[in-house]
């Protein structure tokens, strides 16, 4: 319009124009339409697709928990069960990848067939673009199942690499823990060790003071009697002690490094002494409870030890008197500590006294090496700071054995203490063979010595509640009720016979140390405040009852 005047529209240019705004709408509307038929959203494909995500869904979510499973399982076995958890891990892999192509395949054949289906039911209106369609959908979907593909194998390594990442932590966690807790405890071990070894110190220098107190406090109660002891020709039980002692040096020093061949002068000697011991030894191991083997035996050993006509060396003689008593004392550990029968002493305590009888000088040498292994039980006399010599002992170690404990080697190849346990049952086992052989009534004369004679119990008993040589340090010991126990199983009934209303009142001592006490304030008991101690008091008081009532 110009001046007011509408422009009256220029046929020539306006028909073309018309014509292409027509062309061009009915191109944007088909353009439009195809586009709205290409975004049609089809209910069964939307339902195919919840059901995917669905069915992923729980697929990973059954995968996670059986992760999560398998995770705590090998956490509790650790890296014991390592290779069996990764097999049983690749075992559910297996299982879920093959429910997953199961899936896939099932998805793929009911994608195919419901193109198909759509593709017959749009035919006819899509007949132009239906193959471009078609392709460009099978390129999506061969492009998104690839992607995908690549998505779940890359979570899969990352889910492995994580797990298996985690578990070489947890287990090198679970190695530094255990390593830990080894060194926690080898540490606290060697600790407790080293406070156990120095409360058995402590313990020993009380006992070792006690005991010299103790002694000292006899020795001059004793001292106005030594002149009518030495008269009468007994001896204290200290003397006793010294004299065993020395006389277990002595074999000790002179007489096993001469047969052992020590210098090298003495091959023949050893020969002689390794032959006949060896010959001995198992004859020891023979016996029964058959008085013809016992008196068998008793012939072929006095026949090995004596050799007729001209008999043996000195030396090679006291070698093997000091060898037939060990392998005694060691039978005695061995069989009699261990036994249930009411008398297995007897057949080993038979031979020894035969053998006391025929050969000379074996009393002496049995009786240093009972008093050794005893640790003076045999005596009885407590151990204090220093050998027969006056010379003190080096240390713990060599004061422990001279109270008659052993070391055994333990599993980890160390040497340990026997246990309170073994050490009583042991000593005890021992001194039923020695009361045993007290118990046996000589056919013909006492045996020589009076360690060997009857009326050794009863200085034994006396001894033992204080008069000489025990008291209260050693009665205080468990294994003092576990001795004196089988000391009156063995000669209780005939001590009665012997000593009558002397032993009966030695007795009553005896069970009111079991029963109230040693009568001071502190309450101690025979057998002392261990359980060993306890079990023992009852079969001692068993014991004394058993005497009383006969």
């Amino acid at each position: 319009m110009r001046f007011g005047i509408p422009r009256s529209p220029s046929p020539v240019r306006e028909g073309p124009q018309k014509a292409n705004s027509t062309s061009t709408r009915q191109l944007e509307d088909a353009m439009a339409s195809i586009r709205l038929r290409s975004h049609y959203t089809d209910p069964y494909e939307e339902w195919e697709r919840n059901v995917r995500k669905e069915s992923f869904k729980a697929a990973r979510k059954n995968y996670a928990t059986i992760q999560s499973k398998l995770h705590d399982a090998r956490q509790v076995a650790k890296t014991r069960d390592e290779e069996r958890f990764k097999a049983h891990l690749a075992l559910q892999r297996s299982e879920l990848d093959k429910h997953l192509a199961k899936i896939r395949e099932k998805v793929d054949a009911e994608k195919a067939a419901m193109v198909e289906q759509l593709k017959a039911r749009e035919t006819a209106l899509w007949r132009n673009i239906d193959a471009a369609i078609a392709m460009d959908t099978k390129k999506a979907e061969s492009k998104w199942a690839a992607e995908q593909k690549l998505r779940d194998e890359e979570d899969k390594r990352r889910k492995d690499a994580e797990l298996k990442q985690r578990l070489a932590e947890e287990s090198r966690r679970a190695e530094e823990e255990k390593k830990r807790s080894q060194e926690e405890a080898q540490r606290k071990a060697e600790e407790d060790k080293k406070r156990k070894e120095e409360e058995e110190a402590k313990k020993a220098q009380e006992d070792m003071e006690r005991v010299e107190a103790e002694k000292k406090a006899k020795m001059e109660k004793m001292a106005s009697e030594r002149g009518i002891r030495e008269q009468l020709g007994f001896l204290s039980a200290q003397d006793e002690w010294w004299t065993a002692r020395k006389m277990m040096a002595n074999l000790k020093t002179e007489v096993m490094p001469v047969v052992k061949n020590k210098s090298g002068n003495s091959a023949d000697l050893k020969s002689a002494w390794s032959a006949h011991r060896r010959q001995i030894t198992p004859k020891i191991g023979q016996l029964t409870e058959n008085i013809n083997d016992i008196n068998r035996i008793t012939d072929q050993i006095t026949h090995i030890m004596l050799l007729p006509p001209s008999g043996h060396n000195p030396s090679v003689y006291y070698g093997l008197l000091s060898s037939l008593a060990k392998t005694i004392i060691g039978q005695a550990e061995a069989e009699v500590s261990n036994a249930t029968e009411s008398n297995p002493a007897m057949p080993i305590a038979q031979v020894t006294f035969n053998l006391l009888e025929r050969l000379d000088g074996f009393g002496d040498v049995l009786w240093a090496r009972l008093v050794t292994r005893t640790g003076g039980w045999a005596v009885p006399y407590p151990v204090g700071d220093a050998d027969y010599d006056g010379r003190k002992w080096a240390n713990q170690t060599e004061w422990k054995k001279a109270n008659g404990y052993r070391q055994m080697q333990a599993n980890d190849g160390s040497m340990v203490w026997e246990t309170e346990e073994q050490y009583n049952t042991r000593i005890a086992g021992i001194m039923r063979v020695y009361f045993t052989v007290l118990s046996i009534k000589p056919v013909r004369q006492p045996l020589k010595g009076a360690m060997w004679q009857t009326p050794m119990f009863w200085r034994w008993i006396a001894r033992l509640v204080g008069s000489d040589g025990g008291g209260r340090v050693m009665l205080e010991k468990s294994v003092a009720a576990d001795v004196l126990a089988a000391g009156l199983q063995v000669l209780g009934s005939d001590a009665k016979a012997i000593w009558g209303n002397q032993f009966v009142k030695l007795l009553a001592l005896v069970y009111e140390g079991v029963h109230t006490g040693f009568g001071d304030k502190s309450g101690g008991k025979i057998g002392g405040s261990k359980p060993e101690g306890s079990a023992a008091r009852v079969r001692l008081s068993i014991e004394i009852e058993r005497i009383m009532s006969t």
